[in-house]
């Protein structure tokens, strides 16, 4: 409930701000991150048996694997930048 209030810290990329238009690996990570929020509202309605607990789970790790996986990714397109690399 409170991870959305560290995603400054999380967020190091140079250009945090612009939507994902210079980030083109944020932008498939954010929506991967949209689907799965959208699977968890769906899976949150039903009866948490069987398939759906365990689709449950697995999208739960998703949701918070993007917000593991954001300072990675705010490094690796950092560097792109300092390199001139991905042009």
């Amino acid at each position: 409930m409170f991870l959305p209030l560290f995603l400054p810290w999380l967020d190091t990329s140079p250009y945090p701000y612009i939507s994902g238009k210079h980030r083109p690996m944020f932008k498939v990570v954010w929506w991967i991150f949209v689907a799965d929020f959208i699977a968890l509202t769906i899976l949150g309605k039903l009866p948490p048996t069987g398939l759906f607990a365990w689709m449950g789970f697995v999208t739960s790790l998703i949701y918070f694997g993007f917000f593991a996986a954001l300072p990675i990714i705010s490094k690796i397109e950092k560097k792109k930048v300092a390199t001139g690399g991905g042009r």
